[in-house]
């Protein structure tokens, strides 16, 4: 199997700016010497995760989950070492010395066949067989530019037009039908395209690569008007937002994002000049792409479908986002109108007069809710119903500004209804709480003997020589007991031996993800713990840590010893000399570990 050499990749760890590579991801803001951002990797209100540009690492101290660029490029993209090593060479210009596609991973193989896909579709859309296609986005007014900035194309009404186009790449069935392109058959063996007589629409993720596909049928008579690509390895639709790709950099600089339900409303809001524009992937509004905006922007403006199905989504989506601690407004329209339509009859100006007229969200919702604040039982139950929600607001004074607007726009007393909040939290905490399986529980230490190793680990981790001597010296990575602490100190004694060992190299390393976000912790204490001891100091925890991990290892020897001992006395043996003998140097050794350490100390002068 082909290797990137290990020079190559960590060229690629130095060249990489860790800070720009997330930042296409993460909104992140400088604090001090690192930057702050909501973690994209869990849900959370209040960025907790950390990147380091001095030690060029990421590190979330909410989920735990660390590493370099590298290692982020594989969490968020999902790829394989190999091709995120391969992505960044390419995104920094960096020539790999190899290009084996028999290395790739089963998800670089999607990605691969979900671009193979784009480019056939195009290609059907500008022949013969798309003429149809391209009369139905001409009708739309889609020009040109249009068709080609959001890559649109077609799938001809064809059972095996795609899987024709990839049959030489012999990829075997089991991936063509996990890559949702493609079903499988019921009967026999094979596979036929998922996508037929349909506009085709990429969905793309951040880096711009296709990870799925959104396709309008033309059949009239068809019952599903738009067909999405299902969950795959590398698509979850709850967490992507169609169009972001394109459109993240004027929300970002705007602040605000219009929220819409399709794709054709999205990109007809885009070639009319309204740019910072998001749309679901197939799916109503998630927290998941609530997250995700927050990134971007603080506010967010819903223009949904004027409809009675369109007002209930905007509830919902405005609901989410309300909670998340954004601003909040509806871009009302017509019931018989969609963001599309409407532009296409009112045009440009008049959409915008709406957008500059936006309603407050709970001025929206109140009026969504009208006819069920008829009496007085029914308002205090739609109050009940609403504190529900609120309370789920994190941020004291923006729940009190909500909660003023509700009692404006029912006209009931503001106190009541921020008691009616506090009672419902009450209640809700006084509920016992849902036990979490973890299912990669957190690396943790439990003794002090298991402290002693990760101090040592810390201490490995300097740059001190006298320090690494003495260490490298007296101790071998055999004699720490924790599994996993021995495995890193098995790869940080290895990596010593090599003049260009960087600590951050070890999260390329074979470990798995707990491990990494384990090394990652300890990399982001390492500094603050090493400030802390002048080099003396050092050399004496070094020497106590090493006393206590002999100590541990020499006690369990003892205790395996006796144990023989005792068993050959109960078969009615005689003990033998060996094992005896064996007992009083092992007790022997352990009262002179720490008279021998402070003698070996006495050679080192400072």
């Amino acid at each position: 199997m082909a290797r990137i050499p290990r020079s190559k990749i960590r060229e690629i760890e130095q060249r990489v700016n860790i800070v720009d590579v997330v930042s296409q991801y993460v909104r992140l803001k400088k604090k001090g010497k690192n930057y702050f951002g909501l973690c994209p990797f869990h849900n959370e209100k209040t960025p907790s995760f950390s990147v380091s540009p001095e030690k060029n690492i990421y590190h979330c101290f909410g989920c735990g989950k660390g590493g370099n660029a590298i290692n982020f490029i594989m969490e968020y993209e999902k790829l394989s070492f190999i091709d995120a090593v391969k992505q960044l060479a390419k995104q920094y210009g960096i020539p790999l010395e190899f290009e084996d596609k028999k290395t790739s991973s089963t998800n670089q193989i999607i990605y691969d066949l979900h671009k193979k896909a784009k480019d056939v579709y195009q290609k059907k859309l500008k022949s013969k067989v798309g003429q149809e296609a391209r009369n139905y986005l001409k009708d739309r007014d889609f020009d040109k530019r249009t068709i080609e900035n959001f890559s649109l194309g077609f799938a001809p009404d064809e059972w095996e037009s795609l899987h024709k186009a990839v049959k030489k790449e012999k990829i075997p069935e089991k991936i063509l039908v996990k890559s949702g392109l493609f079903i499988k058959r019921k009967k026999g063996s094979g596979v036929y395209d998922r996508f037929r007589n349909r506009i085709m629409f990429p969905i793309r993720n951040l880096s711009g690569k296709v990870i799925g596909f959104g396709g309008r049928s033309l059949d009239p008579d068809d019952n599903a008007k738009y067909l999405n690509s299902p969950e795959t390895p590398i698509y979850n639709k709850r967490n992507i937002l169609y169009g972001l790709y394109v459109t993240n950099e004027f929300i970002r600089k705007d602040e605000e994002a219009i929220v819409v339900e399709g794709y054709t409303d999205l990109i007809r809001l885009y070639t009319a000049g309204i740019k910072n524009v998001i749309a679901g992937s197939g799916t109503s509004l998630t927290q998941g792409h609530a997250r995700i905006l927050q990134r971007y922007c603080n506010s967010v403006k819903l223009c949904y479908d004027g409809d009675q199905a369109g007002q209930k989504a905007a509830v919902r989506a405005g609901l989410i986002l309300l909670k998340l601690g954004f601003d909040v407004f509806v871009i009302e329209l017509p019931e018989n109108d969609d963001p599309d339509s409407f532009l296409q009859k009112e045009g440009a100006d008049k959409f915008k007069q709406k957008d500059e007229s936006a309603t407050d969200f709970i001025s929206f919702y109140v009026n969504y809710h009208k006819d069920k604040l008829t009496t007085p039982g029914r308002i205090a139950n739609f109050v009940d119903k609403t504190a529900d929600e609120l309370l789920e607001i994190k941020n004291p004074v923006n729940r009190e500004l909500i909660a003023r607007k509700l009692a404006e726009e029912i006209d009931v007393d503001e106190a009541r209804i921020l008691n009616q909040i506090k009672y419902r939290r009450r209640k809700k905490r006084s509920r016992p709480a849902k036990r979490k399986d973890d299912k990669a529980k957190p690396v943790t230490v439990k003794n002090g003997v298991e402290r002693s190793e990760v101090e040592l680990i810390k201490l490995l981790l300097s740059d001190d020589d006298k320090v690494l001597d003495f260490i490298l010296n007296e101790i071998e990575a055999e004699d720490f007991s924790h599994p996993v602490f021995r495995k890193i100190a098995h790869q940080i004694i290895d990596g010593l031996s090599d003049h260009d060992f960087e600590p951050q190299s070890l999260l390329n390393e074979d470990f798995e993800e707990r491990e990494k976000n384990f090394i990652v912790r300890v990399l982001y204490e390492q500094e603050r713990f090493l400030k802390s001891h002048i080099p003396k100091e050092l050399m004496n925890l070094a020497a106590d840590c090493i006393e206590k991990i002999w100590k541990h290892k020499n006690s369990a020897e003892i205790k395996k010893i006796r144990k023989k001992i005792k068993n050959s006395e109960k078969n009615g043996e005689s003990p033998q000399n060996e094992l005896i003998e064996e007992l009083i140097e092992k007790q022997q050794e352990n009262t002179e570990i720490k008279e021998y350490l402070h003698d070996k100390l006495e050679e080192y002068t400072f």
